[in-house]
């Protein structure tokens, strides 16, 4: 038997990380009252366990303290179908037709049960006239008949029938209750397991209660225990060794290996910066700062790796103690705490930046006395420290990019167009005008026609002025 079933929670007090939903649910059957119900959160979070439990605990005859249903009087020994009934809207239609057709058949008074609960899942995929086809019969219930929707994506639902019903959001376990969840399972089956092993495993099933004990029982299978190397190799994690690579020669200012690293990282450009955003707060409360903190389960279980990265900063700024980064960091995450990217080319350009600080300028950038006490709260933004203007570029702090290798770059010809689209778009959509700075690096092939360009851009500049009559005062100009 696979453990999501066997260990699928039939009472309220067996379910894991929502107490909050518990606690609606439970006094809603202790008060013997229905509701229709709105269940929002991930899949596999636990969504219809809980309307099961609920149907089974509204016509239970002897409810448990906790509101559970007790599985021993007549109503919970001979439970019926009729208790219950469920609608999976993408697997069998979510057209108004199929709906109707399900809806007449079970909306009326039970026989058998004092409540009928008519679930719906994965609700997001009612169509509209669907969706307005329900309003009617949720405003005025047949006696002892409720509905209950559960959904991935609460905001598909139309406004009219979610304000009809009680939301109750389910959410993933977070990385304790995942950790502790796991070793409870493992420890009734009796499987070897590392703690830290847990806690990847909690990072890749993302706190699915539902995920989690499938991992746990795919990792278990392998009869070697579960231990952080199985885990690894069954679920292929190879993001995180990469953004460790990242960090290795963002330690030594090595630019041509920051590139690599990134270039073997197969994730959108988005998701590469959140990962070296989580890793700098990670680095920063644990090993800087000395604080237990768990900002990423994957991340927490790298503790040598993320020693070996706060040793290369230390030997390539000199300093002895560990505190003495502290500077040097404030830096760094100031510098992600005021970068928004917007898409891919954004992105780019603000990791192009990054690198430019950390490789050449984070030295200078520290150069003032920095207070160790960092008062601030957590999660708020670092105060920049040097006095000088900030000019910006698509968002992020403008600076001058060293070129890179015509292998291996970042930005393009074709990110530098986007650029310069998205900023024509604002200036013709909102008929506001913006200042961009671009530094060209020109390389070792086109410095024979350097005069050639500079002419050519001239000419540009002058004839743009002159189309538009603005001769004496351009509006825009291009810069050699």
């Amino acid at each position: 038997m696979m453990l999501a079933d066997k260990y699928r929670p039939r009472r309220f007090k067996d379910v894991w990380g929502q107490d909050a939903v518990v606690r609606q649910l439970s006094g809603l059957a202790r008060a013997r009252r229905g509701s229709h119900l709105l269940l929002t959160g991930a899949y596999g979070s636990g969504k219809t366990t809980l309307v099961r439990i609920f149907a089974r605990a509204l016509n239970c005859e002897q409810l448990t303290e906790d509101g559970s249903p007790c599985d021993e009087c007549p109503s919970c020994s001979s439970a019926s179908d009729d208790c219950l009934v469920e609608y999976d809207v993408p697997g069998r239609g979510g057209d108004k037709d199929a709906i109707r057709a399900w809806v007449d058949v079970h909306n009326r008074e039970s026989i058998t049960t004092k409540w009928k609960i008519l679930f719906l899942d994965e609700a997001h995929a009612l169509k509209p006239t669907a969706a307005d086809s329900l309003l009617k019969d949720v405003e005025e219930p047949r006696a002892g008949v409720l509905f209950a929707l559960a959904t991935t994506e609460p905001w598909e639902l139309k406004p009219t029938l979610k304000s009809r019903t009680l939301p109750l959001e389910v959410r993933p376990l977070s990385a304790p209750d995942a950790v502790d969840f796991l070793e409870t399972i493992a420890r009734r089956e009796g499987i070897f397991y590392d703690r830290d092993a847990l806690l990847l495993l909690a990072c890749v099933k993302q706190g699915h209660p539902r995920d989690l004990l499938n991992g746990l029982g795919q990792v278990a299978g392998l009869g070697r225990g579960v231990t952080v190397e199985t885990v690894k190799s069954l679920f292929a994690i190879h993001d995180a060794e990469s953004l460790i690579e990242y960090f290795l020669a963002l330690g030594t200012g090595d630019a041509s290996a920051q590139i690599a690293a990134m270039g073997r990282w197969r994730e959108r450009m988005s998701s590469k910066i959140q990962g070296v955003q989580t890793l700098l707060t990670s680095i920063y409360y644990n090993e800087l700062l000395g604080r237990k903190i768990v900002i990423d389960a994957l991340l927490d279980t790298l503790s040598s790796e993320r020693a070996t990265i706060v040793s290369a900063f230390c030997a390539r700024f000199r300093v002895n103690e560990v505190s003495d980064l502290i500077p040097y960091w404030s830096v760094m995450l100031d510098f992600w705490s005021r970068a928004r990217s917007t898409d891919e080319e954004a992105a780019r350009l603000q990791l192009c930046l990054f690198e430019d600080l950390v490789n050449r300028r984070l030295e200078h950038e520290t150069s003032e006395p920095v207070s160790r006490s960092l008062s601030r709260a957590p999660g708020a933004p670092f105060r920049r420290r040097s006095k000088e203007p900030v000019k910006t570029i698509a968002g992020a702090p403008a600076t001058d990019i060293e070129p890179v290798g015509t292998g291996d770059q970042y930005l393009g010809p074709l990110h530098v167009r986007k650029i310069v689209n998205t900023a024509s778009f604002f200036v013709q959509h909102h008929g506001q005008t913006l200042n961009a700075a671009f530094t060209v690096y020109p390389s070792w092939r086109a410095r024979s026609s350097e005069a050639s360009a500079i002419t050519a851009i001239n000419r540009f500049r002058e004839e743009l002025a002159d189309a538009f009559g603005l001769a004496s005062a351009p509006f825009a100009r291009v810069c050699t």
